[in-house]
């Protein structure tokens, strides 16, 4: 079980919270109605609670035939041969990730807060799991180690090269 990085945390943490309060700052420069404003507060207020929550819950699972991907909402699973390859993405940042072609991937678990953030993880055919925000180095980690062990065709086109 792999969870994120403290560095990858506190990053988004203050993303998240910097936009909001530019948002408020700009609505509160060029409109004033009040009502709009404690919308946007109390809106604002419950988006970064579930922004922490949702940080807490993202979780890899790696098992000899699949890799299992949690997050708020949404679970689903892939087996090893069915990732295409690792890729930079976007994930907060320009990251590791691995693409996966969406139809191959299983779906175990999805809530209504899990359609958004599944959505963002898609693109026109494929989905992709973040690798470097569960680890900065994560090549030489444990994770790496792993990844080489169940899924050496990954690497393939690296020893190649």
């Amino acid at each position: 079980m792999y969870r994120l990085t403290s560095q990858f945390k506190n990053l988004s943490h203050f993303i998240y919270i910097a936009s909001f309060i530019i948002v408020i700052g700009l609505y509160m420069y060029f409109l004033t109605p009040s009502g709009f404003i404690l919308y946007l507060l109390i809106f604002g207020i419950f988006s970064i609670a579930r922004n922490f929550r949702a940080l807490e819950e993202e979780i890899i699972y790696i098992s000899a035939n699949t890799i299992e991907y949690r997050r708020l909402g949404s679970t689903f699973e892939v087996r090893w041969e069915n990732i295409k390859e690792i890729s930079q993405g976007w994930y907060l940042y320009k990251q590791d990730c691995f693409v996966i072609d969406k139809s191959l991937i299983r779906i175990k678990e999805m809530s209504f807060w899990g359609y958004p953030i599944l959505y963002k993880l898609f693109d026109f055919q494929n989905v992709i799991i973040p690798l470097s925000c569960f680890d900065t180095n994560w090549r030489d980690s444990g994770l790496g180690q792993q990844i080489k062990q169940y899924a050496p065709h990954l690497f393939e086109k690296e020893k190649s090269a």
